[in-house]
Order: C-alpha cells, then sequence, then structure tokens
C-alpha cells in the first residue's frame, strides 16, 4: 500500500537555544515516520537579513526543513515570519513532495499557512493542541489570534488535544470543531522501572521542568520542601532551567536549603531516566499545565506523583498513582511531601506504570495518528 504524503508545521521543535522545546512531537515523529513519507517543517526568527530555507535529511526517516526568517518587531516581523513558513511548503511542493495531509502541531501564525494551503490544494489539515495556557483562569488571544485559532480548528479534520478539559476550555472560548483527546507519547522501553532499590535514606523526590516560576511555582516547591526537613530526611533534586536557574539557585540560598536541593539544568533524557530511577517520588506545583510529558515519564518509571489539582491532570493522578493539592497551597504540598515519605511503600510501581504503557506507548500514539490520516485523505477523496 502506498505511504501517505504528510507535512507537519512544527510550531515547537527542538533547537540549538531551545534544546529541549517540542521534544514530545520530535518523539511522535519517529514514531509515525516508518509508516509514512514524512517532512518536518519549522520555523525560527534569526539574524538574517532574507529567509533561508535549510533541508536536513534526518536519520530517523523524516525530512527537516529549517527556514530562518529575518526577526523584526510587530507586525512586520510576523508577517516575516509567516511568509517564512509558506516558503518553506512550497519549497518542499516544488520538490515534487505533493503531501495528502497537512499536521499542524500548536497552533500559531503557521497556522494560516495551513490554511492557505488548505484552500489551494483542498489538502486535509489536522491539528494537535499542547498549548496550557487554554486552563488559565483569564486569557485573552487578541482579536486576530483568536479569528485564525477558531478557522484552523473549524477547518481540521480532527483537533487532537492530549485532555478532556483542554478541549472543554478550547471550545469555551469559541473554538468549535471535531476533537479528539490524545495523550502524548511516551518511550515506555526507555523510562522504565530498575530492578535495584532506591536507598530509603533520604527520600529522593525529583522535579523536572523548565523551572519557570510563574508557570511551574518552583519557589512554592522549595518553601514546602524547607518545612518538612526539620523532622524527615530528604532531598530535592530539580532538572531543567531552559532559561537559566540562577533565580532557582538565589531562593534555594535564601531557605539555608543548600545541603538539601541539587539544581543540575537542562538534561539529556538519559541522565534525566537515571534521576528517575534513583527518586521516591516525582512533585510538581503547576499553576497551568496540559498534560506534561514528565509526569508521564515518571510514571512510566513507576514513580508517584505529588501534583497541583489542575482539571485534566485530576484524570491521572489518581490516589494509587499519588496526590493532588490545590494550587498554591503550600501547607496542602508540605502534608502531601510528608504523607508521602510516610507511605511511599504502599504504591506499586507496575499499577503506576500501567496505564501509560496501555495509552501512551508509541505504538498506541502512531497507530491513532495514522488513522487519522487514512481517514482524513479517504474522506477527501469522497468529497
Amino acid at each position: 500500500m502506498k505511504k501517505l504524503k504528510i507535512i507537519w508545521l512544527a510550531t515547537w521543535w527542538p533547537r540549538p537555544d531551545h534544546p529541549v522545546l517540542g521534544t514530545f512531537t520530535k518523539r511522535e515523529a519517529e514514531a509515525v515516520a516508518p509508516h509514512c513519507e514524512l517532512v518536518i517543517i519549522h520555523a525560527l526568527p534569526t539574524s538574517s537579513k532574507q529567509h533561508n530555507i535549510v533541508i536536513q535529511n534526518a536519520e530517523a526517516g523524516y525530512r527537516e526543513v529549517l527556514v530562518h526568517c529575518p526577526k523584526r518587531k510587530g507586525i512586520f516581523g510576523q508577517i516575516l515570519f509567516l511568509r517564512g513558513w509558506e516558503l518553506a511548503m512550497q519549497s518542499v511542493v516544488d520538490e515534487g513532495f505533493k503531501p495528502d495531509i497537512v499536521h499542524l502541531h500548536v497552533l500559531s501564525l503557521a497556522g494560516i499557512a495551513a490554511l492557505k494551503f488548505h484552500r489551494k490544494n483542498h489538502v486535509p489539515v489536522i491539528l494537535s493542541e499542547h498549548w496550557s495556557g487554554y486552563s488559565l483562569d483569564k486569557i485573552s488571544l487578541g482579536i486576530i489570534r483568536k479569528w485564525l485559532y477558531k478557522k484552523v480548528v473549524a477547518t481540521a479534520h480532527i483537533n487532537f488535544v492530549v485532555t478532556e478539559n483542554m478541549e472543554q476550555a478550547m471550545k469555551k472560548m469559541g473554538l468549535k470543531g471535531a476533537y479528539s483527546v490524545a495523550p502524548n507519547l511516551v518511550d515506555t522501553a526507555f523510562f522504565m522501572p530498575t530492578d535495584t532499590p532506591v536507598s530509603s535514606i533520604p527520600f529522593q523526590f525529583l522535579h523536572v521542568s523548565n523551572l519557570d516560576d510563574e508557570h511551574k511555582n518552583i519557589s512554592g516547591i522549595l518553601r514546602a520542601f524547607a518545612k518538612i526537613i526539620t523532622t524527615y530526611s530528604a532531598h530535592l533534586t530539580l532538572i531543567g532551567g531552559d532559561n537559566g536557574i540562577a533565580h532557582v539557585q538565589h531562593l534555594i540560598k535564601e531557605l539555608n536549603l543548600e545541603k538539601y536541593v541539587t539544581v543540575k539544568g537542562v538534561q539529556p533524557s538519559l541522565i534525566v531516566r537515571q534521576q528517575m530511577q534513583l527518586s521516591h517520588a516525582f512533585v510538581m506545583f503547576s499553576n497551568r499545565e496540559g498534560l506534561p510529558c514528565v509526569m508521564l515519564e515518571a510514571m512510566a518509571v513507576g514513580l508517584p506523583i505529588i501534583s497541583t489539582s489542575i482539571p485534566g491532570l485530576e484524570d491521572w493522578v489518581t490516589p494509587e498513582v499519588g496526590m493532588l493539592v490545590s494550587k498554591g497551597d503550600e501547607v496542602g504540598l508540605k502534608v502531601a511531601m510528608r504523607e508521602m515519605v510516610d507511605n511511599f511503600s504502599s504504591y506499586n510501581r507496575a499499577k503506576i506504570r500501567e496505564r501509560v504503557m496501555k495509552e501512551c506507548n508509541p505504538d498506541v500514539v502512531a497507530q491513532r495518528i495514522l488513522t487519522a490520516y487514512k481517514d482524513a485523505a479517504t474522506a477527501t477523496k469522497r468529497s
């Protein structure tokens, strides 16, 4: 059977200055690529004076097309950025690659390029959305951005979202369309429990993120942790910090936690997995979330989870998986961390891993996406 030809417009994609951006999109590409002809386009604002398209042949079985766009301020900069997406798509088509599907990953200006291509060539569009901002109590997209998002969601053959809560939040904003809940992919053959028992003392907590305080509330984690080490032998490891870790290190010093907290900065997946396997529990205290990959990866390793009670996460962090605390409730987080130390032995690592294995493993995710491609392509031929 002839393989479908797919163009991905990857709003988030790993790049030299941001190596962990969109890593989940890249993992999905690696899972899907063996079953279709895949070209991935991503745009990057740079100091270049004109658009520069770089085509790379990736070893993973797909082709990357990176377009460097002249970085300018205001509406002119946005026009140049949009033009970059369009030029990259046209360059792929001019080489003879006629896509059956355009798959947009995360709503952005690239959505305009997807819509224009759809209207000109009658190629169906599929959207995968990951942005956690829909869960904010107050959100303003602006008139033009909201119009664009409405058009993309209404046009898309299917809109993949990571949680039902994201679907409801988007619909509440007037983004009406065909939705399907699709959790993020986890490499369950890589992120898995180890047979080596973890030393019980000190109790090892782990947090992995970009360490952005406004989003992840790292300061709240540190303040709660500072209150449990007076009576418990515990250690906290922080991994990440895309925009630096100076603010975190300052607060650690202010709270006299230098002996109890280790900050490791951004690390490759191998080190993240190793640290998960050396930890007892994974802790998050976010103000908003979609469905964080690192939480799912921690579950795949079998770690019990402490998380903020955010709609969407509540479905995953069940009592057999971990504990939920209210957003911003540092006293509640302190209590949860104490209870985790006391009751850690009651958690079953295999049970924690079970749902991730069932819904997030690469084969399941790839099949979900490929089915959507075939349905969209078939529906287009019939129309």
